[in-house]
């Protein structure tokens, strides 16, 4: 998704699909401003014995977005993502990435 696609989080699923209902319902109480914290959808793993697959699932369907990513990936309003990309990586690790590539590219 693209900050184009901002918004628009249902359209990356098949039409018809819904929202896991006590996912759901746990969102509505932690979700502040359309953000649920990263922390709280773990949080939420735990409660409901689910994954944070279909945790971000039923987020993406309910059009609530991930707030402080504990990984720095996104949400980050004022400063972007967090964790910056590598501008320059040992030949070894290329090498490495490259041979486990199955015919995608880069």
């Amino acid at each position: 998704m693209t900050h184009s696609d901002k918004g628009h989080y249902t359209a990356k699923h098949a039409p018809g699909q819904r929202p896991d209902e006590k996912i759901s319902a746990l969102v509505r109480l932690r979700v502040e401003e359309g953000k649920l914290a990263c922390a709280d959808a773990e949080g939420g793993c735990a409660i409901l014995g689910t994954t944070m697959a279909e945790i971000g699932r039923t987020l993406d369907l309910l059009e609530v977005r991930i707030s402080r990513c504990q990984l720095g990936l996104f949400g980050y309003e004022q400063k972007g993502k967090i964790v910056r990309p590598e501008e320059k990586f040992t030949p070894e690790l290329e090498e490495a990435i490259r041979a486990r590539l199955s015919g995608v590219g880069l």
